[in-house]
């Protein structure tokens, strides 16, 4: 559930946007973006990378992301 929707705050198409991430994310990776014990740990896990904090995963999905990304937004991987 996308941050605005846990706040209670108005909320648009970028809620969208942010569920099409955690999809993306659990695709490329294997692993869930934000995890907890109950619901409430994970919405509060959500809540906390409100300010840019990084999202962990493991190395081994890294490149293909990458690709999967740079390609989705036009980019030459490899900084080309």
């Amino acid at each position: 559930m996308a941050p605005e929707l846990l706040l209670g705050e108005r909320h648009g198409p970028p809620v969208d946007l942010w569920a099409l991430g955690c999809l993306t994310f659990e695709l490329l990776t294997g692993y869930l973006p934000f995890t907890g014990d109950s619901v409430e740990e994970v919405f509060e896990h959500v809540l906390d990378h409100l300010h840019g904090d990084a999202i962990r995963c493991g190395h081994r999905s890294y490149p293909t992301a990458k690709g999967c990304m740079a390609e989705a937004i036009g980019l030459s991987v490899g900084g080309g």
